[in-house]
């Protein structure tokens, strides 16, 4: 089983079904309709403060769709066998996981990386944003990897993916619960994402030490969630 097999085979499935279609042109949708509609907004309220937040939170936002996708696939591989086969041709387990993995990261960090040219009424250090920005996509296959393991098909990706989008809210866990509730959400990477990038862009000062927290979180959840998704399959 070669790479480019699948690779034939994804595109095949991109064009016919329209929620993995979506999951890689949603992120672009997104950043277009924020760069549209940050300077309408601008026109009626004093906004400044908040366009760091903004920022921070698509940057959260945009890996988890293309991982959505991902996952998706990976739902439907298990679905059918498919990824039994796999881990017994010469691509394995491993280099399945590998690429797929990989194709959730790519568009997210592709996606990252033009989130300041879209959104250009911010501006954003580019080579410290670039450090967080390619932490942040881990995102994307971190969410392929929360789906394959906490859902059993299709359906349940559909219903786990939007409770999965309650992480979201970890940044803002400190403003509604008090110490030590809200310290939960120091476990969620995407805390780290939305505060690294917040700090970056407001000049702050612990930037670097939130993505380097970023990427040990995101890391230690991978980690865990491919050892998961290993005894799942066998």
């Amino acid at each position: 089983m070669k790479v480019a097999a699948l690779l034939q085979a994804d595109w095949r499935l991109i064009r016919r079904d329209g929620i993995v279609f979506m999951a890689w042109l949603g992120p672009l949708a997104l950043l277009l309709f924020l760069a549209a509609a940050a300077p309408i907004a601008q026109r009626y309220m004093d906004v400044e403060v908040f366009l760091p937040w903004v920022v921070g939170f698509a940057a959260a936002l945009v890996p988890y769709i293309p991982g959505a996708g991902v996952g998706f696939l990976i739902l439907d591989e298990m679905d059918h066998g498919l990824i039994r086969f796999y881990a017994v041709s010469p691509l394995r387990l491993k280099g399945y996981l590998g690429y797929r993995l990989a194709a959730a990261w790519l568009p997210a960090a592709v996606y990252l990386a033009l989130l300041p040219v879209i959104l250009a009424w911010v501006e954003v250090p580019i080579f410290a944003y670039a450090l967080h920005a390619g932490a942040a996509a881990l995102g994307a296959p971190l969410m392929a990897l929360a789906l394959a393991v906490l859902a059993g098909n299709r359906v349940e990706g559909l219903a786990v993916s939007k409770g999965l989008g309650i992480t979201l809210a970890a940044p803002l866990l400190p403003l509604w619960l008090v110490e030590p509730w809200w310290w939960v959400a120091l476990l969620l990477p995407q805390y780290w994402v939305v505060h690294g990038i917040v700090r970056l862009i407001s000049g702050d000062g612990g930037h670097s030490a939130a993505a380097v927290w970023n990427l040990i979180f995101h890391g230690l959840w991978l980690a865990l969630l491919l050892r998961t998704l290993n005894r799942k399959v066998f």
